[in-house]
């Protein structure tokens, strides 16, 4: 037990967030992936019970509060910095929330509407998109983002 004790605490636990109308069911295969390591991941997904959140900028808001919590005792439960996976408009959850590089070491965004979105049919939600900074994220805080698809 002393050693699976010691290789825990060298990994930094994992904020899974799904993206539109999804669920934390969907972390269970990356889960599974981290696991195959001999250091098995302490992972978190939150789940938001399928909200529409590509419909509305007001539902985004209310998950990127809700992200900023979890991260703030996440970070405080294992001393150290949480590493946030976040695919689709999970990522604008993100994007909108406020974090810090005290309590975030990086953020790995999966086929993620940055930039843009070619399904957002709200007003708000496309101002929501637009007002995001550049660098979406705080500078000090690493963001790895990678898509797929016809864009």
């Amino acid at each position: 037990h002393e050693k699976s004790r010691a290789a825990e605490d060298n990994v930094s636990p994992i904020l899974f967030v799904h993206g539109n109308m999804g669920s934390f069911l969907q972390g269970f295969n990356i889960l599974e992936f981290l696991s195959w390591e001999d250091r098995p991941p302490r992972f978190y997904a939150v789940d938001f019970h399928r909200s529409p959140s590509a419909l509305h900028s007001s539902i985004v808001v209310d998950q990127a509060d809700f992200i900023s919590a979890a991260v703030r005792a996440i970070s405080q439960r294992h001393k150290e910095k949480v590493l946030i996976l976040a695919h689709s408009a999970g990522a604008l959850a993100v994007a909108a929330a406020n974090l810090t590089s005290a309590t975030v070491g990086g953020v790995v965004a999966i086929n993620a509407p940055l930039t843009g979105h070619p399904l957002f049919v709200d007003p708000a939600t496309i101002s929501f998109v637009r007002s995001l900074p550049p660098s979406v994220l705080p500078r000090d805080i690493p963001l790895v983002a990678f898509s797929s698809g016809a864009k």
